[in-house]
């Protein structure tokens, strides 16, 4: 949507603009899922097509035809696919583990390995960050830990305002832990002799640290030593 704005903002003449025209309705709606707007009922289903399908079966699919519109056949495979998964997470949210940090601070909901597939990451962590049932149980941060076939463990992360990225800052160490991704959409991965117990006391010591951090200094040093004689203005004992 960015590059697409800045061809329409003088920056490309109208012959560019022609051929890109056949992209407008594809360019809305994945910009969509990719903001979580929900306003386009059919981005649930292209986000599905990508997980059944990858990236480079979409893509040839939209150089076959760029309409957004799917076909009576699309709509019907991707919608049974759209159901199955629904079922899964109706099982997965049974399954999360929620918690709260000491002092009120915000919610981690942790689900551990075998209740989701591949490609459901994002969808599951939408519905509970976007949409949860009850909006004063939303959580700050969302954790779906996952055995490698190697045995070590995948860890994926979503949040809403940057949290995900500095969980991720505060635990990988280069070593045993590694992790990367973005601010909302990030992961980290542990060896195998982790359990999903340690990993998520790990994610909550990172949570606790982070609460710690943001939080806003009650007393500084400057309350703490302006009332004492031998304390100059420029704050070194005298």
């Amino acid at each position: 949507m960015v590059y697409w704005n800045w061809l329409h903002d003088g920056n490309a003449d109208e012959r560019v603009l022609e051929r890109v025209e056949p992209l407008r309705g594809i360019v809305r709606v994945a910009n969509d899922r990719d903001l979580w707007l929900n306003a386009e009922p059919d981005g649930r289903l292209w986000s599905a097509m990508v997980t059944l399908c990858g990236e480079w079966g979409t893509l040839a699919r939209l150089i076959e035809n760029p309409d957004e519109s799917l076909t009576g056949h699309e709509r019907a495979e991707l919608t049974r696919f759209v159901e199955r998964q629904e079922e899964r997470f109706r099982r997965a949210q049974d399954a999360l583990t929620r918690t709260g940090l000491p002092g009120g601070g915000g919610i981690l909901a942790f689900l551990g390995d075998g209740h989701l597939e591949f490609g459901d990451a994002s969808d599951f962590c939408g519905l509970l960050l976007d949409r949860p049932e009850d909006p004063d149980r939303a959580p700050a941060l969302v954790a779906l830990a996952g055995r490698k076939p190697a045995g070590g463990w995948a860890v994926s992360m979503r949040s809403r305002k940057g949290l995900a990225g500095r969980v991720v800052s505060l635990l990988k160490d280069g070593r045993k832990i590694r992790g990367g991704g973005h601010a909302d959409a990030a992961a980290l991965y542990f060896p195998a002799h982790f359990t999903e117990s340690g990993i998520r006391e790990s994610i909550l010591t990172a949570l606790a640290v982070e609460d710690e951090n943001t939080s806003e200094t009650g007393v500084t040093l400057g309350d703490l030593f302006g009332g004492l004689d031998g304390f100059n203005a420029q704050g070194n004992a005298s």
